[in-house]
């Protein structure tokens, strides 16, 4: 069952009939962050049960802390609540409050009637003989069940022989299970026995109290029946036995759950299964196996022998069915080779057989890619994807390059170069597409071969090639010490043009910013600024850090000057960069300074105002503040497990952040942005704008953006027409128009002692 960002630390079976049948053997949790008791009703489904949980107890308080819950003798339930004391592990309270008092709760049925004597006071315990108890064991009471449970252990031996009676001719399954229970509490051969009886019992659940009994046990005399059980169809008998068989430890059970194994079951079942023919070792019958006509059988012994670490698990019997017909099968074998590297040179054999020689989309090729990408950080596959590389077959070639591509495992490799190097100037688009994948994850790992730099160059400065491969291989590159040449610096900058795509605009921007450029590039690229969008205007500016011309810094602060995406810069962006450009050039460019910073400072005059200003603050009543309505920051902003994901994460804020910086970002949400917190201006070729944060790049060709606490909006890449950084964020400005002074020195600290 899945309760979310949840603590359940208090669970209890509801046994009583007080609160009516249908809240019978319901399960009750405490969920203790989360400040509620959650009621969880069972199905049972196959060997196992299926859970739906049901708030059932709830508090907005958010000092309520419930850690237990316990069904009391009457049918009541009593909810344990540890106060306001909790703050390590617990960050939604962050503040200790060891005066906020914790209490035990009652929960009763309206109308319920009173149970006379629940706890079975005035039964007559003392007096009652070793025959007698048992009849105890089916009254309507669980507290008096559960005393009579006790009491019958506590008689040993001396109670085996009534409660064996008792189990024969006792009508009630419900007591005889109880029996089990006290039976289970006895040790030695009589109660054993007593117990094998249950395992005979029609009534399922006995059946499966006595099989859990015997499991705890290792009762060996019980052999026979459980495996009756197991080969009697009832799926929880089924999982119960298995369980039993595999503690017991008697290798006689191998074949009984070997054929269970040759029928579909449920996932508990099969676990259950497979993990008693890991406990009872690796006998013939199992290794046999591995060649059985029954997949599933076959696929059972695998994964036994291989979780065993068996050194009788041979490569051949793996490899054999990588190819199977049956998917479980397939999957399970193509699971077990990817971590077994030392099978490389016999996995190279059945690659080699099958690898490329159907559509590349086929489910069998994704999975043998799959298997040798896990393995590339082997030698024998390596030496072998270079050699398939090399071949004429393109669909092969293609099947190799990209697993190289995908790779992650493995090291930057030499013997890998000359076919990437090859793909990329072979004229086949898509091989090169995806040796340029391969080359890219190379230079990454450090590789800086000159043959597989100079191809990427290449195929970066061929006009032939589109133009988002070369870009693609231009990004690439590392940052290169030479001078760019005049046609590449001529492409890049036809790349920046507003008609190219934006990721594209971003890409050359990118490349252009870390490029060598010489002097009357830096000029013309500086003069090309004025034209450039927020998106790529601040990427470019690094490469005027290579030059203090003056004629290169009077085109480009001209060029910023005259941008209309200027505003989109930090102050610092421009004042450090200028500082060394000589002194004409510095005095150019104090109105764009002033033009950036202008606002900075009347918000810089407020705030310290506010900072000389601000009474004491209360912790207590800044995280009430966090919470409410008023502020809503917890809608967009979590600590810890709870609140929203809109902003960033506030948990441990007040560690990283000053006082200052706090209550900026309070006031003027837009003066900075943490990183990948940035706000996004996005224009659909329709002609409609989003503003948001860019939540993920999405699945396939999506972009998702937050616009709100609760919204979200999903973009076609293809429907994107311009995206650009914001200046503006999401977040609202003017916190301090709806706050007092009080209540916003409250908020910020709070905010400064969460750490």
């Amino acid at each position: 069952l899945h309760l979310g960002a949840a603590a359940p630390c208090g669970l209890t079976r509801y046994e009583s009939s007080v609160f009516g049948e249908g809240y019978q053997d319901n399960l009750f949790a405490t969920l203790f962050n989360l400040h509620k008791v959650s009621r969880c009703l069972l199905t049972p489904v196959g060997s196992s049960f299926t859970a739906r949980a049901q708030d059932f107890l709830t508090s907005d308080n958010p000092d309520f802390h419930p850690t237990d819950v316990l069904e009391d003798a009457d049918g009541s339930l009593l909810v344990l609540d540890t106060g306001g004391w909790y703050k390590i592990c617990c960050p939604t309270s962050q503040l200790a409050k060891p005066d906020v008092l914790g209490a035990i709760y009652r929960i009763r049925k309206t109308g319920t009637k009173k149970i006379v004597d629940p706890r079975g006071l005035l039964l007559p315990w003392n007096s009652a003989s070793t025959a007698d108890l048992p009849k105890f064991l089916r009254d309507a009471r669980p507290a008096v069940r559960r005393r009579a449970v006790d009491s019958l252990a506590m008689k040993g031996v001396a109670a085996v022989k009534p409660m064996e009676e008792f189990l024969r001719k006792e009508a009630d399954a419900g007591a005889k299970a109880q029996a089990i229970w006290s039976l289970t509490r006895i040790s030695g051969p009589e109660a054993r026995a007593a117990v094998r009886v249950g395992l005979r019992d029609t009534d399922e659940m006995v059946a499966q109290a006595a099989a859990h009994s015997a499991s705890v046990w290792r009762d060996a005399n019980a052999l026979p029946e459980l495996i009756a059980l197991l080969e009697g169809g009832i799926p929880s008998l089924q999982r119960v036995a298995a369980e039993a068989l595999g503690r017991i430890g008697d290798t006689k059970a191998v074949v009984p759950l070997l054929n269970q194994t040759g029928f579909p079951h449920d996932r508990a079942l099969e676990h259950s299964l497979i993990y008693a023919l890991i406990e009872l070792g690796g006998s013939t019958d199992l290794v046999s196996s591995v060649n059985a006509s029954n997949p599933l059988k076959r696929r059972a012994a695998l994964i036994a022998l291989d979780q065993m670490k068996s050194d009788k698990l041979a490569a051949a019997s793996v490899i054999s069915n990588l190819s199977s017909n049956n998917e479980p099968l397939r999957e399970t074998s193509l699971w077990i080779a990817s971590h077994h590297p030392e099978w490389g040179p016999a996995l190279v054999s059945f690659l080699d057989s099958k690898l490329g020689f159907s559509p590349l989309a086929d489910p069998e090729q994704k999975s043998l890619r799959g298997l040798a990408t896990d393995l590339a950080g082997k030698e024998a596959i390596q030496v072998w994807l270079a050699n398939i590389a090399k071949e004429n077959s393109p669909q092969r070639r293609m099947a190799a390059l990209t697993i190289i591509a995908g790779s992650r495992s493995a090291p930057a490799l030499e013997s890998w170069v000359a076919p990437i190097s090859e793909a990329l100037a072979g004229g086949n688009a898509e091989l090169a597409q995806v040796a340029l994948k391969a080359a890219r994850l190379q230079i990454e790992r450090k590789n800086t071969n000159g043959v597989l730099l100079g191809a990427v160059a290449s195929a970066a400065k061929t006009p032939a090639n589109p133009a988002d491969h070369r870009l693609n291989a231009f990004a690439a590159l590392p940052a290169q010490k030479s001078m760019l040449d005049s046609p590449s610096y001529e492409f890049l900058v036809s790349m920046l043009d507003p008609a190219q795509s934006a990721a594209s605009r971003s890409q050359a921007a990118d490349v252009l910013g870390r490029s060598t450029l010489s002097i009357a590039s830096l000029i013309d690229l500086g003069n090309r600024l004025s034209r450039l969008g927020p998106l790529e205007l601040g990427k470019v500016l690094p490469a005027f850090d290579q030059s203090t011309s003056e004629e290169v810094g009077q085109a480009w602060v001209g060029g910023v000057a005259k941008s209309s995406a200027a505003s989109s810069l930090m102050a610092e962006q421009v004042s450090a960069r200028v500082a060394k450009y000589p002194d004409s050039v510095q005095l150019s460019a104090r109105p764009l300074l002033a033009m950036l910073t202008a606002d900075s400072g009347k918000q810089n005059e407020r705030l310290e105002q506010l900072l000389k200003s601000m009474p004491a603050g209360d912790i207590r009543r800044g995280q009430a503040i966090f919470n409410s309505p008023k502020a809503a920051c917890s809608s967009c902003h979590a600590i810890g497990y709870l609140g929203g994901k809109v902003g960033p994460d506030l948990t441990s804020i007040g560690g990283i952040r000053s006082q200052r910086d706090l209550l900026e970002a309070v006031l003027y949400p837009s003066s900075s942005f943490v990183r990948s917190f940035e706000p996004m201006i996005v224009m659909s070729k329709a002609g409609e704008m989003t503003t948001g944060i860019l939540k993920s790049d999405g699945a396939g060709d999506e972009l998702v953006f937050v616009t709100g606490p609760q919204t979200e909006v999903h973009l076609a890449k293809d429907d994107v027409d311009t995206m650009r950084p914001g200046t503006v964020s999401i977040m609202p400005q003017g916190l301090d128009q709806q706050l007092t002074v009080q209540e916003l020195s409250d908020l910020i600290t709070f905010l400064k002692n969460t750490h």
